[in-house]
């Protein structure tokens, strides 16, 4: 079965809230349509992490997405606590954040700066 970009909804849905902050951990960019109905996000201005499981048949009917949209509302309401070593480990150790560190061009120069500062305050 083939998925939408799960990741793409998921961050839509996100800054259509306001919860510009948050970043989509999982799915990942190497998998944006990930099978899988675990769901991470991260912020890390705040240091805090929120997991949620939706069903990947909320994905294929856009008229879910507000469904989405609550479920991603109450996990950003309802996160815990990131520690710092743990956010540095997925941060400079994921597929993702490797892939994003050798890219060239401002934004990712930018990102790579503001979460060598966010680690080491």
């Amino acid at each position: 079965m083939n998925y939408p970009n799960k990741r793409e909804i998921i961050q839509e849905l996100l800054e259509e809230n306001g919860s510009l902050d948050w970043y989509v951990a999982q799915p990942d960019k190497q998998n944006p349509a990930s099978g899988d109905a675990k769901c991470i996000l991260l912020n890390f201005v705040e240091k805090k992490r929120a997991e949620l499981i939706v069903p990947n048949d909320w994905f294929q009917d856009p008229c879910r997405y507000g469904g989405i949209s609550e479920l991603i509302g109450l996990a950003v309401q309802n996160p815990t606590p990131v520690e710092s070593q743990h956010t540095a480990h997925y941060l400079f150790f994921s597929q993702d954040s490797i892939k994003m560190a050798t890219e060239a061009g401002t934004e990712s120069n930018f990102l790579v700066l503001f979460l060598l500062v966010f680690i080491i305050s």
